[in-house]
């Protein structure tokens, strides 16, 4: 369900395939070939080094959270350290005004 649930997304997301109408033509020439065959090619490179990122932070999270699951007290301090920044934003959002 959750792939099925990434995949619409992804597909029906109209930044993406903004993105992708905008980007790829550059990197296309009518003197290397096939045209068709040069998008799918860059579209295989841009997917894999997509799932290759997204992979590799799945990765690191899961094992950030594993880490910080072991250390209570590095825990505390993760919340006091993000909560004074979100307060230390609100604040310089409120007198910026």
């Amino acid at each position: 369900a959750a792939l099925l649930s990434g995949v619409l997304t992804n597909v029906l997301n109209p930044k993406a395939l903004l993105f992708c109408s905008v980007l790829l033509p550059q990197f296309v020439s009518p003197a290397q070939g096939p045209i068709g065959r040069q998008f799918a090619l860059l579209g295989v490179i841009l997917v894999s080094l997509g799932l290759t990122f997204d992979v590799l932070c799945a990765l690191a999270g899961g094992a950030l959270g594993r880490w910080m699951a072991a250390h209570p007290r590095v825990q505390k301090w993760e919340g006091a350290v993000f909560g004074g920044a979100l307060i230390a934003f609100g604040l310089r959002l409120t007198l910026n005004r």
